[in-house]
């Protein structure tokens, strides 16, 4: 975008071409953001579900005043060549200037009629669609609802739809209305797509964006940093986030795996600050540590939902609060450690450590992730790997400060050497277990 920009810059100055760009972002706030940092103020469009059906991105049009596509997927270096003399044409009208809908669609009309549809799973899809795009978090849960009577239809497993059904759990996810296991879900319904439709880009990147490092074509968000210093830099604010990126999403590729979280003075230092010892997985000193009655909820998260032998995935664990419970920053943060994997299976570092904020408590969302490669030789089905979290919690604002333990396990389906998955998505399969 910043290049077509460049290249047509006084011609939007003059108000003889407009620039509309589309987003097929799950979140068009962080294009926004994008927008400000390179001061290109056009419109922008959000298409979260792919309605246009594509297949690939970037797709650049060139429309006139009609609506009537004149140039498709110009070349960039050839701008020169073409854009004054499509400026300066005089083009003829159509037969017929289509008349675009562009006011809420009568939705309880909607739901009727395709009730009396009965099982058409196209139908049902469009509705899930629409219910999410005029009535937004208020309507998730009925879309949801929509979508899952459109994946039980005759024929209605088809990779748009999963991917649709995606969106609107990862939608949830995000929202005050979030439920347990909405992200896996989201993931499950991609990874569905995808499998369908292997050749995507659209979907694949969906994936790749939480997904490993082996997995990445590029760091998706690596930009953000830059951008928010320099927007403030010329005075400006930048934009806000609805939410911020994780550690996948800033993670650059890596050619191969390794089983360490940094370098060795990252990890020298780590280890220094570390609540308990390396040896206290699985020992005596670490098992007497009380357990968590309630106080805080984990989430975990695979990416992709299943792995090939040999192959990497990403594990997202999300720790959030409950009640009033709240985080005491004044000591050790909240430390994640990971027992041995199986023989052949590789952790890229066992023990993690989130962020402490600089107040003395909070109550945020704490978000950390591992990479794990499984063993060349895995056999189909699924493996358990466990580990524990340890933090300091308080009941309350002026409640007690607790040290406390909470044991998880997360299940890994291995899928055959041939890439199929031996069941279809359901469950989220990773859980804790009090």
């Amino acid at each position: 975008m910043p290049g077509w920009h460049a290249a047509t810059r006084e011609l939007q100055q003059a108000g003889r071409l407009a620039l509309l760009g589309i987003v097929l972002e799950q979140h068009p706030e962080r294009a926004r953001l994008f927008m400000q940092w390179q001061r290109m103020p056009w419109r922008l469009l959000h298409d979260p579900f792919n309605l246009l059906a594509l297949p690939y991105v970037p797709l650049t049009l060139a429309i006139d005043e009609w609506g009537v596509i004149r140039v498709a997927q110009p070349q960039l270096a050839r701008a020169d060549e073409w854009i004054e003399r499509f400026v300066q044409a005089e083009w003829t009208a159509p037969q017929t200037v289509p008349n675009f809908r562009t006011q809420m669609p009568d939705l309880a009309a909607l739901r009727s009629d395709v009730e009396a549809r009965g099982d058409d799973a196209a139908a049902w899809a469009k509705l899930g669609v629409q219910l999410t795009l005029w009535r937004g978090e208020a309507a998730l849960g009925e879309a949801l609802a929509a979508g899952e009577r459109a994946l039980a239809a005759p024929a209605g497993q088809t990779g748009p739809t999963h991917f649709q059904q995606g969106v609107v759990y990862r939608m949830r996810h995000d929202s005050a209305k979030a439920e347990e296991g909405d992200f896996q879900r989201a993931v499950q319904h991609w990874s569905a797509a995808l499998q369908q439709e292997p050749n995507n880009y659209i979907w694949r990147r969906r994936i790749q964006q939480y997904g490993p490092r082996l997995a990445k074509p590029y760091s998706f968000y690596d930009w953000l940093p830059q951008a928010r210093r320099e927007i403030s830099e010329r005075g400006e604010v930048p934009l806000p986030l609805a939410v911020e990126p994780g550690g996948a999403e800033f993670a650059y590729p890596a050619e191969e795996f390794t089983s360490s979280n940094g370098s060795a003075g990252e990890m020298e230092e780590a280890a220094a600050r570390a609540p308990v010892p390396d040896s206290a997985a699985g020992t005596e000193e670490a098992a007497r540590i009380h357990r968590d009655e309630g106080l805080v909820r984990t989430q975990l998260i695979a990416v992709p939902p299943s792995v090939l032998p040999g192959e990497s995935l990403r594990l997202h664990f999300l720790f959030q609060l409950r009640g009033e419970a709240h985080w005491n920053n004044e000591a050790e943060p909240l430390a994640l450690v990971l027992e041995d994997a199986p023989p052949g299976w590789q952790w890229a570092g066992r023990r993690l450590w989130s962020e402490r904020p600089a107040e003395p408590t909070s109550a945020e969302e704490r978000h950390l992730e591992v990479e794990l490669q499984a063993a060349a030789e895995a056999l189909p089905g699924s493996i358990t790997l466990r580990g524990f979290a340890l933090y300091y919690v308080c009941e309350a604002a002026s409640g007690v400060c607790l040290y406390r333990r909470q044991d998880f396990y997360v299940e890994v389906e291995v899928m055959s050497a041939a890439g199929e998955r031996l069941k279809d998505p359901g469950p989220p399969r990773p859980g804790t277990r009090d």
